[in-house]
């Protein structure tokens, strides 16, 4: 079914009928909930999300937005839009802390919660473990990040880190990277994006925060795998079940000890602001 078109009236009192702050428009079905919860806790803002079905419709809206000076806003994964310089600067535009939705909803606090729900507490504190695989999963795989993030900006069309963890793990059933499997193809992708293209690339200190959002979640769910088999639990995990514990852990722990706060509260605020300006020059 076709999405439905709002013209720019509609568009201007389109909170109104859902007796919200602001309407925001987001990519998919996932990403409602998450922005609600941002929205709410970083500027206490209550929205009413509206899913587009992908980014490249989402996209062609956030153009709308900007062309016709619209009084909504959008929230959109960042990808690699942020640290490639792509990404559309208005406050009415929100981007995610890191490659996506999935880099802020398994941060290491938000893994290891689930690992101790997923064992049962079998396996005691679970932190050090956890913080240990994080660190090895950022530095192992940081070339192959910066390659990734210079393929899409360079449009090479190389396939650097795809959305599947077990391309590159020991085993199908490991949660441990294998060394020279990932060298490997660091190799065959360089081949093809030069170092000049990699130095244009800044990810800033921490690589792991542009890994790709669904090769982090389907690293996180054999991680999960792992810890459970390890503790004698004889349960898998879903993705459907891991959205929704990453969700409620995110909705009980988003404050200033979260490591995304300080970026999500500085862009709803500002978003908050923008939006706000733009109805009172309607009403005006």
């Amino acid at each position: 079914m076709a999405k439905l078109e709002y013209s720019r009236e509609a568009l201007g009192v389109l909170k109104n009928f859902h007796r919200c702050d602001a309407v925001v428009f987001v990519e998919g079905d996932d990403d409602e909930y998450f922005w609600r919860v941002i929205f709410r806790l970083c500027a206490d803002l209550k929205i009413e999300p509206k899913p587009m079905g992908g980014s490249a419709s989402l996209d062609a809206q956030i153009d709308r937005i900007i062309t016709e000076d619209l009084p909504v806003l959008a929230a959109r994964d960042a990808d690699f839009l942020a640290c490639t310089g792509r990404g559309t600067k208005d406050a009415r535009i929100v981007y995610t802390s890191g490659y996506s939705i999935e880099n802020t909803l398994f941060t290491r606090g938000a893994v290891t919660s689930m690992s101790h729900l997923w064992t049962r507490g079998r396996n005691g504190d679970l932190k050090i473990a956890c913080d240990e695989w994080f660190d090895s999963l950022g530095s192992d795989l940081a070339n192959l990040i910066k390659l990734d993030a210079a393929n899409y900006h360079h449009n090479t069309g190389c396939d650097v880190l795809g959305d599947g963890f077990a391309r590159f793990s020991e085993s199908p059933q490991s949660s441990k990277l294998d060394a020279l499997k990932v060298k490997a193809h660091e190799k065959k992708v360089g081949k093809q994006i030069s170092d000049a293209m990699v130095a244009a690339i800044d990810l800033g200190k921490d690589a792991i925060t542009w890994i790709r959002g669904h090769f982090l979640q389907s690293a996180v769910m054999q991680f999960l795998q792992d810890q459970a088999r390890n503790s004698g639990v004889n349960k898998k995990p879903t993705y459907p079940g891991l959205y929704a514990e990453a969700m409620h852990y995110l909705s009980h722990n988003l404050n200033s000890s979260h490591p995304h706060y300080r970026h999500y509260r500085r862009t709803t605020k500002a978003a908050a602001a923008a939006v706000r300006t733009k109805n009172k020059k309607l009403r005006a």
